[in-house]
């Protein structure tokens, strides 16, 4: 996730993260989910052959039909190799359950800047072949256009559970539930010189000590409404070290961008 240090604006390095330099994203103070629990949940593995690095997590996705994946722009706005794992639990072991598939196209947000930006942080990748759905592995709910949700949500990924400067993935897929804040208490959490980087179509969460962390970015934050998972967040930048109390972490606004997106599926819907 973009990441931000305390209440300064810098970008930093983010080893085996989303992308080279950005605000910063784990779920700090979760626990652990249940095999299956989530199966929309998918995790995005990168390589760089440039710098010798090898395949590995480095963000969290949503399903959204057979041939599509909702994620961070950020995650995916740089020359890597990605590759889209559904059915997943454990992050570091080759599991029966698991589904690897390439993408064929990654769409990001037309309005996304490539260089340090907060806005328009989402991304669609389109998948070369149907992900087979299952127990394990099927698709999340998209909320109605431009609605404001309130109450409690679910947020799930294997971000960094560590609150120092390192990074420590779990090995199980994590969750947490967490406060929504409405946008006029979320800017009075943040710090002055980062209220700027705030937008209606974003959306925050602060509770206690549990916050996004590194490998949580494009990750899904979701409510359950008559046992339907509906997905109304994508992870987007938070605060370095993670799980600093009382500081929020903030989410790209899936209802915002629900035309859009339904825009490209359908298109392709039609094509196949």
């Amino acid at each position: 996730m973009l990441i931000q240090y305390l209440s300064i604006v810098i970008l930093v390095f983010q080893t085996c993260l989303a992308s080279p330099f950005s605000l910063k994203p784990k779920i700090t103070d979760g626990k652990d989910a249940t095999p299956g629990e989530f199966p929309y949940q998918i995790s995005i593995h990168s390589e760089d052959k440039s710098l010798d690095i090898p395949f590995h997590h480095s963000c969290g996705g949503s399903i959204l039909n057979e041939y599509y994946v909702l994620t961070a722009a950020h995650c995916v706005n740089f020359v890597r190799e990605f590759k889209v794992f559904a059915g997943k639990h454990h992050i570091f072991r080759n599991e029966d359950t698991q589904q690897k598939v390439e993408i064929e196209k990654i769409i990001i947000h037309p309005q996304y800047k490539r260089e340090f930006s907060t806005q328009y942080d989402i991304a669609l990748l389109k998948l070369k072949t149907p992900l087979i759905f299952n127990k394990r592995v099927s698709a999340v709910t998209l909320p109605q256009r431009n609605e404001i949700r309130t109450g409690n949500a679910v947020l799930s990924g294997w971000g960094s559970v560590s609150k120092i400067f390192n990074v420590q993935l779990p090995e199980v897929l994590q969750k947490a539930t967490v406060p929504l804040l409405d946008n006029q208490s979320c800017l009075k959490k943040l710090p002055n010189s980062i209220k700027t980087k705030f937008y209606d179509t974003q959306i925050c969460t602060a509770f206690e000590e549990i916050s996004v962390c590194f490998g949580d970015s494009g990750g899904p934050l979701v409510q359950l409404e008559n046992n339907t998972y509906v997905q109304i967040g994508i992870v987007s930048w938070g605060f370095y070290p993670c799980g600093i109390k009382g500081l929020p972490s903030v989410y790209t606004r899936v209802a915002s961008y629900v035309d859009w997106i339904n825009d490209i599926i359908n298109v392709d819907d039609y094509l196949y």
